[in-house]
């Protein structure tokens, strides 16, 4: 990827960890799985952190 890109990434994911709560590594790593596509990331990064709320209900 090229540096231009990598920064496109690294912003988007910073903004993704920021809007939803997840950590910025979990960011890239959708972002890795899914592409640039927002929505779709917005939609990943919820369901991922609503997962990460629900096991420290469990005991």
């Amino acid at each position: 990827m090229s540096d231009n890109g990598e920064s496109s990434k690294n912003n988007q994911a910073r903004s993704l960890a920021r809007d939803t709560g997840i950590t910025e590594a979990q960011a890239r790593e959708l972002i890795d799985l899914l592409g640039m596509h927002r929505p779709s990331l917005l939609r990943e990064a919820r369901l991922l952190k609503q997962r990460e709320l629900g096991k420290g209900k469990q005991s």
